[in-house]
């Protein structure tokens, strides 16, 4: 059974839409990621008076440190 000829041009484009359309937005989005104000560190700040995860004045990293990790 012989196909159509647009059937088979379709069949043949369709893939090439679609990694088009796939690349395009990649590079939108690292577009975006990259306009972002920077980043701030986070992760190093401790308000001042944190009390932790015990409530007791020690403070979060110290009782992490001190936790039983089970395997």
């Amino acid at each position: 059974m012989k196909r159509p000829a647009s059937m088979l041009q379709t069949s043949k484009r369709l893939p090439v839409l679609i990694v088009v359309v796939l690349a395009t937005v990649l590079v939108v989005r690292a577009w975006e990621a990259w306009r972002g104000p920077p980043l701030h560190a986070w992760h190093a700040f401790e308000p001042h008076g944190s009390t932790g995860c015990n409530g007791k004045g020690a403070t979060a990293s110290a009782a992490i440190s001190r936790a039983a990790w089970k395997r």
